[in-house]
Order: C-alpha cells, then sequence, then structure tokens
C-alpha cells in the first residue's frame, strides 16, 4: 500500500483561521540532528522563509508558543505521538494524553523512559528496549511487556506500511525510533501541554484537525517525511538514490520548485541556494532535507482538510494517535 501524496497543480485559498506559521522538524536523539523548516503565510501564499537547526529545546518551543499567541502555529514532527492500544490496555492507560505528564516524573512511572539493559528489566512502567546490542530481540521485548503477539508492538497507522517501522518501544539500530520518541515526548510534547489546553493542542487527541488549527495557539502533530517522497518527485528512481549522499539531493531541486508551484509557495533565497546545493556536505544535508519535505506535507494538508482524515476511534483518538496525511486504510 502507498502511503504517498499526489501534489496537484492547483490550491485551495487560503482562510483566516488556518495558521500563520507552519514548522516542521526533522528529529532525532541527538540535538545536532534536529532541523526545523519553517513556512510563514503571506496573504495567499506560504513562504518558506528558512530551514535550520533547532537548537535548544526550551528556547525553541518558548518561540513555538509564542509565535501562536498572534496568529497561531501548526508544528509537525518525525517521531511518534501515542502508544500501542494493546501496550496501554495492559498498562491501564486510557488516554495518551493523560498519563504523558507522569511518564518519567510520578511512580509508578518514574522509570519509564529507562532503557532496559536486559530483558529481565523490560516492563510495563520501563517498556523501551535495548541499551546495547548482543543477545537482544523482539521476543524478549514482547514478553517482556506481557503481549501477545508480534503486532501489538504497533500501532494501527504502522501496521499496514511497508516495510514496516521498528515499534516505537524497540531502542536499536538506524531504523529505530524510541530514542527519538523519548527526547520528543520530554522536551516538546509534555512541556507543551502543561502550558495549558486552551492554547495548546495534539492532533488528533484533541480534535479534528480544522477545529484545532481556528481554536489553538499552537497545534502539534505526528508526521513521516517518508510519505511525501513521491509527491515531490512522482517518478522518483528507486533503489538508486540516498537523501545521505548530497549529488542525490541536488538531483531533486527542479522537483522541490515545482513542488512551490503546485503548493503556490515561495522560498527564501537562502532556502532556494541550499535546494541547489542538496543542503550541503555535512550528515546534517539528510535532515534539512527532511524538514523541507515534511513541511510540504504540511503546507498540502493545510490547504486540503480531508488529507487530515483518521480513523474515529477511541483506539486512535485516545491512545494510538495519527500520523498527519496518512489515509485510514
Amino acid at each position: 500500500m502507498s502511503f504517498f501524496f499526489a501534489f496537484e497543480l492547483d490550491y485551495t485559498p487560503l482562510s483566516t483561521t488556518i495558521p500563520a506559521l507552519i514548522t516542521h522538524a526533522d528529529w532525532s536523539k541527538h540535538p545536532a540532528k534536529r532541523w526545523v523548516a519553517t513556512a510563514e503565510r503571506k496573504g495567499s501564499r506560504y513562504h518558506v522563509a528558512s530551514i535550520k537547526s533547532v537548537g535548544p529545546t526550551g528556547t525553541w518551543l518558548e518561540s513555538l508558543l509564542s509565535d501562536g499567541v498572534d496568529r497561531g502555529t501548526f508544528s509537525g514532527f518525525d517521531f511518534p505521538i501515542g502508544l500501542p492500544a494493546a501496550y496501554a490496555s495492559v498498562a491501564g492507560i486510557r488516554r495518551f494524553l493523560d498519563v504523558l505528564p507522569s511518564l518519567g516524573n510520578v511512580h509508578p512511572w518514574l522509570e519509564f523512559y529507562d532503557t532496559a539493559s536486559s530483558a529481565d528489566e523490560i516492563g510495563i512502567h520501563r517498556p523501551f528496549y535495548p541499551t546495547t546490542p548482543g543477545g537482544r530481540s523482539r521476543t524478549q521485548l514482547l514478553h517482556g511487556l506481557g503481549l501477545a503477539e508480534p503486532i501489538d508492538l504497533y500501532r494501527q497507522c504502522e501496521v499496514a506500511r511497508s516495510p514496516r517501522a521498528n515499534s516505537l518501544f524497540w531502542t536499536l539500530g538506524a531504523k529505530q525510533v524510541g530514542r527519538a520518541a523519548i527526547a520528543g515526548w520530554r522536551e516538546i510534547v509534555a512541556p507543551a501541554i502543561a502550558r495549558g489546553s486552551n492554547r495548546v493542542a495534539v492532533w488528533p487527541f484533541d480534535g479534528d484537525l480544522t477545529d484545532l488549527l481556528a481554536s489553538r495557539q499552537l497545534v502539534l502533530a505526528e508526521t513521516y517525511p517518508g510519505d511525501g517522497y513521491a509527491g515531490v518527485w512522482p517518478e522518483m528512481p528507486r533503489g538508486v538514490w540516498s537523501k545521505r549522499a548530497q549529488t542525490d539531493r541536488k538531483a531533486w531541486a527542479p522537483q522541490f520548485f515545482t513542488l512551490g508551484k503546485a503548493l503556490n509557495a515561495t522560498f527564501g533565497r537562502r532556502v532556494a541556494a541550499m535546494i541547489r546545493d542538496g543542503f550541503g556536505e555535512s550528515e546534517a544535508g539528510e535532515d534539512a532535507f527532511d524538514a523541507l519535505v515534511g513541511v510540504s506535507v504540511m503546507i498540502q494538508v493545510v490547504r486540503r482538510p480531508r488529507l487530515a482524515a483518521c480513523p474515529a476511534t477511541a483506539r486512535v483518538r485516545s491512545i494510538e494517535g495519527w500520523i498527519l496525511g496518512r489515509p485510514e486504510a
């Protein structure tokens, strides 16, 4: 099943209730690999003004909150936001956002973010595993959490994707997402919602996206830039390119500028130069690249709210969450 976007060469006029600022952060457990692309509404267009390192997380979160006071901010992050329903059932969790402030802070959740180093340390209140390789398996994680089937380690929005990502709780290997989730929940999501539900919302837990964007200063959402690759380059040569290679990223430049026209979006001079240069020679180039793909996906969702649909079930809306723009089936 494909989850790729199909960007069209037309656009929906922007209403005054949609966000004036859209940000997408390519996240990592390593602060140096956290890059954010920012698009600012300019009349009927969005202007991608910058792609830069996030910097100190606390300072950046404060800037998101202050920007949202006057004009509204929509912020996407490419780490999981939500828990597998099977795990939540065993743990007695009915709503993810209700338990989030307690994780790592209040008994019995004090060790929640402490990654288990051995199978006997895994438990409902310490679900992330392992810290090091060698004799570690997902079967140990499954049994340690008291779950029955391998699929129980996944959320509904992850199951149909091929190839499937690693489980939220698995913290080993290049494709793991657990460590980024730990950092994101502790440094961004939990502190943001602590500011009060009248200011901050997390989609889809707090409601439909259109309503949240019209009523909250800051709306957070989970994204996955990989869903948007084929929307940027519909005839992308599969298997022969790597986002880690500057020369391959540079080959995307014409596609990004075509995409800008499709979304009625413009690029700042420095952003355009980054695109033409393939986002630089450093390892962070792939993070800047994904930040731009992610914010492009978010702009399209804002212009076409139907793309923000997700199953209207308690499993999704209360426990697991959803990946922005991913089809319901």
